[in-house]
């Protein structure tokens, strides 16, 4: 019968047991130390292994154990194999088989495995497989190799996880350095910033310094501009003192003068008024010929007294003198700026060729008993303006009155308002030539035409 020996260094039965050799051969060739299976058998003569038989496995004694055993050595008390047996306890999976027993010699069979038996295990064991254990065989090759897959499969798993592992530390590493790049391209940049600062810092304190320099300079400059300014005020003011109060004097003279020259105008037109136009009321009527009506319209105007506080003498007269000369016969109400009605001679329509040089107002003269209220009459009053007259439509006291002129920063005189229209009649007249059509600047596009202008009521 074949059979193949394995070796086991361990003193446990169930312990796995390995290949010692491949060769097959028969349990009587097995020899060891130069002795043969096919010597003789005396034990003194030759020493032949002893197998034992266990299950499909069969072990062979050493032949340092069979010569202990067969000089006495392993002689043992009781005790001492029940303390051997205690200490050393073996599990036997299954009970032996004796199948193989049966054939060999006698004195191999006294020597039977029996699981009370134990021997000291001073040298490795030797096992040898039956070849017709087949089915034991692969299964033992089976786990073997399932075992071999089982480790191959957990040295992948680790090896796969110490790649994974791997990758992520990388990864992380180049996340790291590509910010550990970012963060020194920062330091860079700060770094080149803070140098921009500088320089720009020190150029900033060298234009302070020299601003604080140029400060200085000029706070010298403007404190002897300062004194030397105070100083030629102070000589100004004692050379021209005796001037300022000479010019004052000269002001007084001449305001005085000028009252005197307007008392003075103002009671020879009453004087001339009266000895000419008798002492009043006066009454002047105009005869007028508005466009698209027939008729003439009359219109009556009651004029100021001469009395110099009261009244306006001069203005009074001119305006007399001017009808009596005929001046408005003729003239046309042909200017409307919204709040006057304006009218001016018209030497077109005059009934005879010579030029009119009438009188005009020598001084703006103004008098707050006249105001400058709607249906009143009144020259333009400014010297040199020329002959004409307006009727306020309405009341006009803030532009005709005396003011103070804001935007040019001087004071205006008031115009002179010597008459009024006070009959119901004479106002509605006014009222129609109020609404006539207008074209550009305030012209009217048919002009009122005075027929003629006459003094009644002396």
């Amino acid at each position: 019968m074949s059979t193949m020996a394995l070796s086991l260094d361990t003193e446990d039965y169930q312990s796995l047991p390995t290949l010692v050799t491949a060769s097959l051969a028969s349990a009587d060739d097995i020899e060891e130390g130069g002795y043969s299976s096919h010597e003789d058998d005396d034990v003194s003569q030759t020493i032949k292994p002893k197998l034992v038989s266990l299950g499909t496995f069969t072990r062979r004694l050493s032949q340092c154990e069979q010569l202990r055993r067969r000089d006495g050595l392993l002689a043992s008390s009781p005790a001492q194999v029940a303390n051997e047996s205690s200490s050393k306890k073996r599990r036997i999976p299954r009970a032996p088989s004796t199948a193989g027993v049966a054939d060999l010699p006698s004195h191999y069979r006294r020597q039977s495995y029996s699981p009370t038996s134990t021997t000291p295990s001073f040298l490795p064991r030797t096992i040898q497989i039956s070849s017709h254990s087949d089915d034991s065989w692969g299964s033992l090759a089976f786990r073997t190799k399932s075992k071999l897959s089982t480790a191959t499969l957990v040295l992948s798993l680790l090896l796969l996880a110490a790649a994974i592992v791997l990758t992520i530390k990388c990864t992380h590493v180049s996340s790291l350095q590509r910010e550990l790049d970012e963060l020194h391209s920062i330091r860079r940049n700060l770094q080149e910033s803070h140098v921009q600062i500088l320089q720009e810092l020190h150029t900033s304190s060298e234009s302070l310094n020299k601003f604080k320099d140029t400060h200085e300079k000029m706070k010298m400059v403007n404190y002897d501009m300062s004194t030397h300014m105070k100083r030629m005020k102070e000589e100004f003011e004692e050379t021209h003192k005796e001037n300022k109060g000479e010019m004052e004097r000269r002001v007084e003279v001449a305001e005085g003068r000028f009252e005197k020259m307007v008392e003075g105008i103002q009671r020879r037109s009453a004087e001339m008024v009266i000895e000419k136009f008798g002492p009043g009321p006066h009454y002047v009527e105009l005869q007028v010929q508005l466009p698209a009506i027939p008729n003439s319209q009359t219109i009556k105007i009651k004029l100021a007294t001469l009395d110099a506080e009261t009244g306006m003498p001069h203005s009074v007269h001119t305006f007399l003198e001017q009808v009596h000369q005929k001046a408005w016969d003729g003239a046309q109400f042909s200017f409307h700026a919204g709040h006057v009605l304006l009218a001016a001679p018209d030497n077109n329509h005059s009934t005879t060729n010579e030029k009119k040089e009438v009188p005009t107002v020598l001084f703006p003269e103004y008098n707050d008993a006249h105001p400058h209220e709607k249906y009143s009459i009144a020259f333009p009053g400014r010297p040199g303006t020329g002959q004409d007259f307006y009727i306020n439509l309405q009341p006009n006291a803030a532009h005709h009155a005396p003011r103070y002129d804001k935007e040019h920063g001087k004071v205006v005189e008031g115009e002179p308002c010597f008459g009024k229209i006070v009959d119901g009649s004479s106002r509605r007249v006014v009222d129609q030539m109020d609404k006539l059509s207008l074209g550009a600047g305030g012209v009217v596009d048919q002009p009122v035409l005075i027929l003629q202008a006459r003094i009644v009521g002396m």
